[in-house]
């Protein structure tokens, strides 16, 4: 019978004073690509309230509709994602198990189980959240490799807004003013519960921008170094045959400029197209002076990923969701 690490009471861990279990344990961090980084007064923060686990294969780490308290951070074995007998996703070390239902605050939609005997770090959630929070460079890391998966989930496409007809807004009768850009940030359901010193911060940068009917918003390819939000018109959206229809009210491009990936489509304008320019080093210069907004837009990313992930299949290529978390190396920290 299958051990249930999950529902033991035992597996949180106090803080460990032993010092050489403490430098075993900031060893086994270092394994973990982004924590390689860190000094050694920080790994020695995170050595001191983990708990090493050795569990053999057929261990349940995770339960499914099960909200958890730790994460564990796996620096050697593998574990599997499952759903009842199907396998879902297969982790191998070095990786994290439980980082994307911590930052969403929900049950995983699967079952995480050992498959051969591992090397877990039992961190609890309330540690890891304040040590992120502490380093805003891992916590940017950390948004990117979130908007990485989900760029993978959707296959290279935003949502298509076709079946009823994209909506064409309201023609702006001049440029928008900070206030206009202000309210229209919070009108979307993206930041609607943003922190509004943030949105405020990101409001100030942004650009208004015109495009004619035929005029391309970018090509697939190119870097992505602005999201648009459209205030008015409709954008045609394609990938390798595929079109995708967008209206008013979409912000286009986002997680691109987030995860800091090339374009994963064309945007042409179907209509005159006004929009609001919202550069990417100015999103991630606010995320790192406001980790409250990183820490929002975590949660918001990592909801939207349970959602797709229990209808993932082990083997897609392109489905790589949780490994970039502790490995996306797109900043050194400091």
């Amino acid at each position: 019978m299958a051990v249930d690490v999950a529902s033991e009471t035992h597996g949180v861990p106090a803080p460990a004073g032993d010092s050489v279990s403490v430098r075993e344990r900031m060893l086994q961090l270092k394994s973990l690509p982004v924590m390689g980084q860190l000094g050694s007064a920080d790994l020695s923060f995170l050595a001191r309230h983990a708990s090493e686990l050795r569990v053999p294969a057929g261990v349940t780490v995770l339960r499914r509709g099960e909200v958890g308290q730790r994460v564990f951070l796996m620096t050697r074995g593998a574990v599997e994602l499952r759903v009842g007998d199907e396998v879902r996703d297969r982790l191998e070390a070095p990786a994290s198990v439980g980082v994307v239902p911590m930052w969403a605050d929900r049950a995983p939609p699967y079952d995480a189980v050992t498959t051969e005997p591992s090397l877990l770090l039992d961190v609890p959630n309330e540690v890891m959240f304040g040590f992120f929070e502490n380093h805003p460079v891992m916590l940017a890391n950390i948004t990117a490799g979130i908007a990485t998966g989900l760029l993978h989930m959707q296959g290279g496409l935003p949502l298509d807004d076709s079946a009823n007809g994209p909506p064409m807004g309201d023609r702006p009768a001049g440029p928008l003013n900070f206030v206009e850009r202000l309210l229209l940030l919070r009108d979307t359901d993206f930041f609607a519960d943003a922190n509004i010193d943030a949105l405020g911060e990101l409001a100030r940068h942004q650009i208004e921008q015109r495009f004619e009917p035929g005029e391309d918003l970018w090509r697939q390819g190119d870097p992505a170094t602005h999201s648009l939000r459209i205030v008015y018109g409709n954008v045609r959206t394609e990938r390798d045959g595929r079109v995708a229809r967008i209206g008013s009210g979409h912000r286009l491009g986002g997680l691109d400029s987030i995860a800091a990936q090339p374009r994963s489509y064309t945007a042409t304008a179907e209509t005159e197209v006004i929009g609001i320019v919202e550069k990417a080093s100015v999103m991630s210069g606010v995320i790192e002076e406001q980790p409250e907004l990183a820490r929002w837009l975590l949660g918001r990313m990592a909801s939207a990923m349970l959602d797709a992930q229990g209808f993932r299949i082990a083997g897609d290529a392109q489905w790589t969701p949780l490994r970039p978390q502790l490995g996306a190396g797109r900043r050194r920290a400091t």
